[in-house]
């Protein structure tokens, strides 16, 4: 939900598709390391 925002809200401040295209690409990036993190929590807890 906040990458889904935090790619919405620069969208409004005009900035240029290079700048859109690294943005996308860094919330992807983060969220599958959110992502994968999570799940190796929850592998060692159980």
């Amino acid at each position: 939900m906040l990458g889904s925002y935090g790619v919405m809200i620069p969208i409004f401040y005009k900035l240029s598709g290079a700048a859109l295209l690294n943005l996308v690409i860094a919330v992807i990036v983060v969220a599958e390391l959110i992502r994968v993190g999570s799940q190796l929590w929850s592998y060692r807890r159980a």
